[in-house]
């Protein structure tokens, strides 16, 4: 699975008493009874998941919609992946593909957050890393609460490779908006119709 295997020693109060389907994303009791649920999973279906640390991911009170998407993001036919999450208004997210956040775009209507993906040109195994912490909090040492494999189409030409570099708070306050659903670099002013 692409969960580490490395033990570090410390205190991390979550896992005092979690809901077993919060768990699941990063235990996997030998014997399924141990996992607490009506409908338990096997080794194959938790090695699909998404990597999530589970104190920073529910700490936050990030949630996957009803459905959970999977581990590895496949693309085909496109450069441009996407990861909805339901993040309540106290928190915010970030997000890099291998480390680079121009390469992430997030799109927030209410406690839903979209976070896009663009991969370079040439298809490729990349890493898709989200970090949550509280509204106005910097991202600063934290590991990722959850992360993504994508695995890009290598025949794929074209389209663009990263997102202009964007602090959605500050454009959400000052009233400006991007012209795209998903930004190229033009934006427009509340209540205007130029560009």
């Amino acid at each position: 699975c692409g969960s580490s295997t490395n033990f570090v020693r410390g205190f991390r109060s979550y896992y005092f008493d979690p809901p077993p389907e919060q768990l699941a994303f990063s235990h996997l009791p030998t014997d399924p009874a141990w996992q607490l649920s009506e409908s338990p999973i096997d080794e194959e279906e938790f090695c699909a998941l998404p990597v999530v640390c589970c104190d920073e991911f529910f700490g936050q009170r990030l949630k996957f919609p009803s459905t959970c998407p999977p581990g590895t993001l496949m693309l085909e036919g496109t450069n441009e992946a996407y990861v909805t999450l339901h993040v309540l208004e106290r928190s915010a997210v970030h997000a890099t593909l291998d480390g680079e956040e121009g390469r992430c775009f997030q799109k927030r209507e209410e406690d839903r957050v979209m976070v896009y993906c663009r991969v370079p040109e040439g298809g490729g195994d990349h890493k898709l890393e989200i970090y949550a912490m509280p509204a106005g909090a910097k991202c600063v040492n934290r590991p990722a609460a959850c992360s993504f494999r994508v695995l890009a189409d290598p025949t794929f030409k074209g389209g663009l490779d990263c997102f202009p570099l964007v602090r959605y708070d500050v454009l959400r306050i000052s009233g400006v908006a991007f012209v795209d659903d998903l930004p190229a670099g033009r934006l427009k002013v509340e209540g205007r119709n130029e560009v």
